[in-house]
């Protein structure tokens, strides 16, 4: 059974966490949709043998110490283990103070896994906490989502949220008996000193077809929310997450919840599998039905992002294509 944990309940006093703090000021979203053609293997997991992909992923990051991005994502299956590996050995790439990267890594075998973790840990600049990966239900590999965010200035956490259940329908016979799953799901509630007011979490795919959404929000009630959702989904208007969608907006009218959904990118394949409607998207609740000013939705346009209201909520979608974008 899922159980739901405060990051708070882990860690020593933390100075708070951008997407956690209460405040005016907004927070800047950096995501990638990358594109590619990731190979399933059945010891390892998905991945994708690509040096251009391993550039991109390189750039991805450096933008996002440019930009001071609060929130780093990528979708599920995605970020490559070197570039990880480089971010963790060299402190220049780390994530800035109160910024929080959620990077849905590409396919390890549990052993790679393991020993990744045992040198991460052994670099003297770490904490790497491993709740979830020991409780674990062992078979061959992880699909992992590593959470990346300071201590301190002298201490990288490295925090890993593994997938609950299989994918369903078209890849369940490739996870269902080779799949590590996990049972936690981790609540950041990191806000330091400030008002206390925000909550975040992540889900991996099809997580959001067997997690009880009401077990989270009654956890964080009284909070506002926000739900990262990563994929790598070629059906993600499936009934099972639009659903999902309808129990978090449609019967929880007056709470504030937010909800980022993060895909591979059109021209995406694997196993033959076409991909050709990420539907990237970022949905929040209207307070009063009413459309988004002229103004918000040009300057969204120009940056590839597509606006609709339905049924009081708002989703802003991005463009079906490869793109690393600000949110």
């Amino acid at each position: 059974m899922t159980e739901f944990i405060n990051v708070s309940e882990l860690l020593p006093e933390h100075s708070g966490l951008q997407v956690c703090i209460s405040d005016t000021n907004p927070v800047k979203v950096l995501q990638w949709q990358c594109k590619g053609e990731p190979i399933a293997d059945l010891k390892r997991g998905v991945y994708l043998n690509s040096l251009d992909h391993l550039k991109k992923a390189e750039s991805f990051i450096r933008l996002a110490k440019e930009t001071y991005a609060d929130l780093v994502l990528t979708p599920e299956y995605s970020f490559p283990d070197e570039m990880l590996n480089r971010i963790v050995y060299d402190s220049a790439l780390w994530p800035a103070k109160g910024a929080l990267w959620c990077l849905g890594m590409e396919g390890y075998s549990l052993h790679e896994l393991r020993k990744k973790m045992d040198e991460w840990e052994s670099t003297g600049h770490t904490l790497v906490i491993r709740n979830a990966s020991s409780r674990l239900i062992e078979r061959n590999f992880v699909d992992v989502l590593i959470y990346l965010f300071l201590i301190d200035d002298k201490t990288l956490c490295i925090l890993p949220q593994f997938k609950t259940v299989p994918m369903s329908e078209l890849w369940n016979d490739y996870e269902v008996t080779r799949l590590c799953t996990g049972e936690l799901i981790y609540i950041f509630d990191l806000s330091g000193s400030e008002a206390d007011q925000n909550r975040f979490l992540s889900l991996i795919c099809s997580d959001a077809l067997s997690v009880d959404p009401q077990k989270f929000l009654d956890k964080t009630e009284g909070k506002n929310l926000t739900i990262f959702h990563a994929q790598l989904n070629p059906d993600p208007r499936h009934q099972g997450f639009r659903s999902f969608r309808d129990r978090i907006f449609n019967r929880n009218t007056g709470r504030d919840i937010r909800l980022i959904t993060l895909n591979w990118a059109d021209g995406t394949s694997i196993d033959n599998i076409e991909f050709n409607k990420p539907w990237s998207a970022f949905y929040k609740k209207s307070t009063d039905g009413t459309i988004a000013g002229k103004d918000l939705r040009v300057r969204n346009l120009d940056k590839g992002t597509f606006y609709a209201l339905h049924k009081y909520t708002e989703i802003w979608y991005s463009h079906r294509g490869g793109a690393l974008q600000e949110i």
